[in-house]
């Protein structure tokens, strides 16, 4: 599996050395603006899944503002493309405000993973690491039960009802800047750092937490990635052996409020895995069998219950 570490010079110089390298590996191209008059960039790809019969489309436009100190990209996922609309106008894509991605102006150490069915990306800004998701969940089904299992994941809400504008960079220590694999929601589910184009084509939101932090509970949200979002995740430990558990980072949603049964178990996260905090420590990594997994901190937080583990090699 392709994987590429390495440090761009800032968010701009990120995007140009992901198509690069996505290019390089399955994906097709089928926009690229770099530096338009406002000085932002766009990268619309189409990847051709693990059977070589799929259509992907995955949408990157970059947005900063010097003033507020934030450089970011902003995520999308569509079911086509037509070159005579604009991000917000592509078949398919997320209606709602669309996961972004908090970046800077600086230097960026990235870790960036692709195979034909998805790109996964973790960049270091400061001391923080923030997460990106863009292509096919794993699905527990056939494709003719999901034929379209698309996941846009980020790591920050963009238009949340908590904050002002300015706190919309990488140090916002807020609900709304969440790993995907924990996601984050406003309360009126308006905007998400997770969205899954489910079976019927709506683009749903997933949270496990608010954006003030605090654990959705049942009867608030259906929609959850396990298992992060139970508290029993802190009581997960290493073998007995001292070896890392790893286990599959998986979405599902429940039948009814306060019912604690899934209704549908949709899929897991295609080469990303929940791991124990203890004894670790960001950038870690572990082997096991022939594999290698990095040790991913949730953005900033540092609990037993923050950490995921991402497949390298």
């Amino acid at each position: 599996m392709p994987y590429e570490h390495d440090t761009a010079t800032d968010y701009q110089d990120l995007l140009v050395r992901l198509r690069l390298f996505v290019t390089k590996h399955g994906w097709t191209e089928k926009r690229w603006i770099e530096n338009n008059a406002n000085g932002e960039s766009e990268l619309i790809l189409q990847g051709n899944g693990i059977s070589g019969q799929d259509q992907i489309f995955v949408d990157i436009k970059t947005y900063s503002d010097k003033d507020q100190d934030y450089f970011n990209w902003q995520l999308q996922g569509m079911i086509g493309f037509d070159n005579n609309y604009s991000f917000e106008e592509q078949p398919g894509a997320i209606s709602q405000e669309p996961p972004s991605l908090a970046l800077w102006n600086k230097p960026i150490p990235y870790w960036l993973v692709v195979n034909a069915s998805r790109i996964i990306l973790v960049a270091k800004i400061s001391t923080v690491y923030v997460s990106m998701y863009l292509g096919f969940l794993k699905v527990y089904g056939t494709p003719g039960q999901y034929p379209y299992p698309l996941i846009v994941g980020g790591s920050l809400i963009q238009n949340s009802k908590s904050q002002s504008v300015k706190n919309y960079r990488w140090s916002n220590t807020q609900g709304e800047h969440r790993s995907f694999v924990d996601p984050g929601l406003n309360n009126d589910e308006t905007g998400a750092t997770l969205y899954q184009r489910n079976p019927s084509g709506f683009w749903q939101p997933y949270g496990n937490r608010k954006f003030d932090n605090q654990r959705i509970y049942y009867g608030e949200h259906y929609h959850h990635i396990w298992p992060t979002v139970n508290e029993s995740a802190l009581q997960i430990r290493e073998g007995l052996s001292g070896e890392r558990m790893l286990f599959p980072l998986v979405m599902y949603e429940r039948e009814v409020p306060r019912a604690n049964t899934a209704k549908n178990v949709w899929g897991e996260f295609d080469g990303c895995y929940f791991v124990s905090g203890f004894g670790v420590s960001a950038e870690d990594t572990i082997t096991i069998g022939s594999d290698t997994y990095l040790i991913v901190p949730n953005i900033h937080r540092t609990s037993a219950s923050d950490y995921w583990a991402l497949k390298l090699a």
